[in-house]
């Protein structure tokens, strides 16, 4: 039995479709692309000041990140008194940052990590926004966003696509 269905040739798509597709294509794999970015290896940086780590404050010092899986971060002080770990989500720059660095919204004395990119590239994580910096925002504070020199020996890598 014959098929009553025929294929459909590019030039019969009408072009505002075709575009449509072709963008739908494109931004799907570049969202796959960001999702697969991941810190692998730990970050070193020494804080001067402290900050809010979801719903922890973590006092100045010198402290270790790593990823935790995907999904999650791991905060840890060099001495191993203080450690959280927190939601992350893909995040982009517009330009790869020349070090490793740490960002940071500021409110009035409050400081969140906000960010974390490796050198030379332009993809990072971000951490979810914690119940207190929601309740900042709500109240109408505006924050004032840093970013904070770190240092580590690696480089964002890409999961490798199956």
């Amino acid at each position: 039995m014959k098929s009553k269905l025929k294929s459909l040739k590019v030039k019969e798509i009408p072009m505002n479709t075709r575009q449509f597709l072709l963008a739908l294509i494109a931004g799907f794999g570049l969202l796959q692309g960001i999702g697969a970015a991941q810190i692998t290896m730990p970050v070193d940086a020494n804080i001067p000041f402290s900050f809010v780590v979801g719903d922890t404050t973590l006092g100045p010092g010198k402290y270790v990140i790593t990823m935790q899986g995907d999904e999650n971060i791991l905060v840890r002080s060099a001495n191993d008194h203080a450690a959280v770990d927190h939601i992350v989500i893909p995040a982009m720059t517009t330009s790869a940052p020349k070090e490793t660095e740490l960002v940071f919204n500021r409110y009035g004395n409050r400081e969140f990590l906000t960010k974390v990119f490796l050198e030379g590239n332009s993809n990072g994580v971000e951490l979810t926004q914690s119940k207190l910096e929601r309740e900042l925002m709500g109240k109408g504070q505006k924050p004032v966003t840093h970013s904070h020199p770190a240092k580590c020996e690696c480089k964002m890598s890409s999961k490798s696509k199956s």
